[in-house]
């Protein structure tokens, strides 16, 4: 099934097995499941157009957007 975008679905009560991307587990855990296996490692991105975000009028609020992405993932 083709998707775009997040895609998200209910866990099936026959459902022996999921693929799930999780950042703690607690979800997890909290519906009584276990991680069996890590498959991957992903990586979040910031992505823009060349064009419009990486002008000098935008440059300085581009750095500030990233400053603060980062910011919050370190308090996590």
């Amino acid at each position: 099934i083709p998707t775009w975008g997040a895609t998200e679905a209910f866990l099936p009560e026959d459902a022996d097995l999921l693929i799930e991307n999780t950042e703690t587990g607690q979800t997890i855990a909290r519906h009584n499941l276990k991680i069996i296996d890590t498959l991957f490692e992903s990586t979040a991105c910031l992505i823009g157009s060349t064009g419009r975000v990486f002008s000098s009028t935008k440059n300085e609020r581009v750095g500030s957007i990233i400053e603060a992405l980062r910011t919050a993932v370190e308090d996590i």
